[in-house]
């Protein structure tokens, strides 16, 4: 065997062991998630957020008591191995959807971003204790806001 067949044999044997080794892509558990679960009130009652899990994904919308109407849709699902917040903001977007993908995630925090949005870039949730969220939504200098909200009885 001559070099050439030598390399070539190679180079083919270590493509098929890279495309061998190619996998699904990961599956994450929703359900891990659950403390999302609910209806959650801001502190100055101006917006009431519902979440509940549904087909695997996380189904949410933003209700203005103010104005007596759902101004957001929201979603949380998984697309290949990305985790994707959707937003669609009623009258915004010709009702398109604005997707940021999971950056990090830990037991009680979500952590979504999506640097080509005007605003906000970022979206956190975070689990403060089981009747209490805090949400912040800030952009690419890190202005925004921040605001906690309180879960409702159910």
């Amino acid at each position: 065997m001559n070099i050439s067949n030598l390399l070539r044999n190679t180079f083919v044997f270590g493509m098929l062991l890279i495309f061998s080794c190619k996998s699904e892509p990961k599956k994450l558990n929703l359900q891990e998630f659950m403390w999302l679960q609910g209806t959650w009130i801001t502190q100055d009652s101006s917006s009431i957020e519902s979440w509940a899990f549904q087909n695997n994904e996380w189904i949410g919308n933003v209700y203005a008591p103010k104005v007596g109407k759902i101004t957001e849709n929201l979603r949380i699902y998984q697309e290949g191995s990305d985790l994707i917040y959707e937003a669609k903001v009623v009258d915004q977007n010709n009702g398109k959807g604005v997707q940021f993908k999971m950056e990090s995630t830990s037991a009680d925090s979500l952590h979504f971003v999506n640097m080509t949005h005007d605003f906000p870039n970022q979206i956190d949730y975070f689990k403060t204790s089981d009747s209490t969220l805090f949400c912040n939504v800030y952009g690419k200098q890190s202005e925004g806001k921040g605001f906690e909200m309180k879960k409702l009885k159910e």
